[in-house]
């Protein structure tokens, strides 16, 4: 018997033990087994989360239209896209339209400009370049349909701490919330590889202080 690793490896081998030497005992007895599928259960049951599949846009061909290719993300099977930040109308339109004609939803907008230009800058005016940019992101949003838009509120580097970083983004952060709520939509944040809330307590912190003031803890996004 495999030595458990976990807590989890514990209960799961301990789970195995028992139905099988449950099932031994009804053969050599010649008693049929319970439905398991019937029996029925006191714990409390919970509604699962309909995950849909889902791809990023720039991920498909560029070479073919946008129409193409969001025919081509259907048809492999995906139900969502992700966009980029579109500051042209007219392409934005475009696209809007592809995927009405196509049949897919755009269900979140991915900001592009806080990469090049953080929130978290100590320069106004990399920060006034990062606002517009998501201030773009919010309106494509509303445009598409699109339920979410991704920030990621800071980068922490050699010049930037953690505690700059915190009290720069959340700052900017807070003046982005009056247009999220005027466009009907939430503006989530996510950790990513910026390694800005890579440690527990701001990763708590900013799950709560980047939503809506009254708003409920869930509409923002960290991952």
């Amino acid at each position: 018997m495999p030595i458990p690793s976990s807590r989890r490896d514990f209960l799961r081998i301990t789970a195995a033990n028992a139905i099988g030497a449950r099932l031994s005992t009804a053969r050599s007895s010649s008693v049929t087994p319970p439905d398991l599928a019937s029996v029925p259960s006191s714990a409390p049951s919970a509604t699962r989360l309909a995950v849909k599949k889902g791809v990023l846009l720039d991920m498909l061909p560029k070479n073919l239209s946008y129409g193409d290719r969001l025919k081509m993300a259907r048809d492999a099977g995906f139900e969502v896209i992700q966009a980029p930040t579109t500051a042209d109308p007219q392409e934005a339109e475009e696209i809007k339209r592809a995927a009405g004609d196509a049949g897919i939803r755009i269900d979140s907008v991915m900001n592009k400009a806080h990469w090049e230009y953080p929130l978290s800058s100590p320069d106004p005016e990399v920060v006034r370049k990062s606002l517009n940019g998501m201030r773009t992101s919010l309106h494509n949003a509303r445009l598409w349909g699109a339920s979410a838009v991704l920030l990621v509120p800071a980068v922490v580097n050699e010049s930037t701490s953690y505690q700059a970083a915190w009290e720069r983004s959340q700052k900017q952060i807070r003046t982005l919330i009056p247009l999220a709520e005027q466009l009907g939509l939430l503006s989530p944040s996510r950790k990513s590889g910026t390694n800005f809330c890579s440690v527990p307590w701001s990763l708590q912190v900013i799950s709560i202080s980047s939503a809506a003031p009254g708003s409920k803890p869930g509409s923002t996004w960290v991952t």
